[in-house]
Parts: structure tokens; C-alpha cells; sequence
């Protein structure tokens, strides 16, 4: 459900689309695994609209977009609007509150 993608894709999609969420992780991290599956669970919960775009990028691959959106740490969930980012979540407490934070940043 979950798309990987390169710093070129990734380059390439955010302003393909109007919304785009990003999940930043670490391959050795197992809090980012967990993280991961809460985000797929969520995500098979809620449709996800064309309009949106959920992408994740392993973040040792691509120091300077972790710079560029200041990413602090994995697992990192961020929301762009148009390019630009408008929030980022480090806590992914449960798969409803991953869904419920979507569901407000589709809207």
C-alpha cells in the first residue's frame, strides 16, 4: 500500500500532487517496523483519495531531504501541502490516532 521511493521519486511526486504523507524510517529501526505496520493497518482502514499520495523513504538513503524538512528522528510521519511541509509526527501512539490525523490532514 505503501510506496518506497528514491530521492528522484520522491523529488518527482510531492508536487505531483496537492497532499503527499511521507513515512521516514530507518531499515534496523524496530520502533520504524512497528510504526510501519500501525500506518498500514490505518491506511486500510481509511481510503486513501487520489488527491493524497503516502510514500515512505528510508531516510540513510536521503540525508538532504531529512535536512531540508529538519527530520529530528525515525519513525517520522510528515504531511506536505503543495511542497510544503505542515506538520510531522514522531509519536505514533495508535493506529487511530494515525488514522484520525490523516483524516484531519485530508480534509
Amino acid at each position: 500500500m505503501i510506496q518506497e521511493v528514491n530521492h528522484q521519486q520522491l523529488t518527482e511526486r510531492i508536487f505531483k500532487r496537492e497532499r503527499t504523507v511521507i513515512f521516514f524510517y530507518t531499515p534496523l529501526c524496530g520502533t520504524c517496523k512497528l510504526a510501519n505496520q500501525m500506518l498500514d493497518v490505518a491506511l486500510a482502514v481509511f481510503p486513501v483519495p487520489e488527491k493524497l499520495d503516502v510514500i515512505s523513504c528510508n531516510i540513510n538513503q536521503m540525508p538532504a531531504a531529512a535536512k531540508q524538512w529538519r527530520v529530528q528522528s525515525v519513525p517520522c510521519l510528515a504531511f506536505l501541502d503543495d511542497g510544503k511541509m505542515v506538520k510531522k509526527l514522531y509519536s505514533f501512539r495508535s493506529v487511530d490516532y494515525i488514522y484520525q490525523e490523516i483524516k484531519k490532514f485530508y480534509k
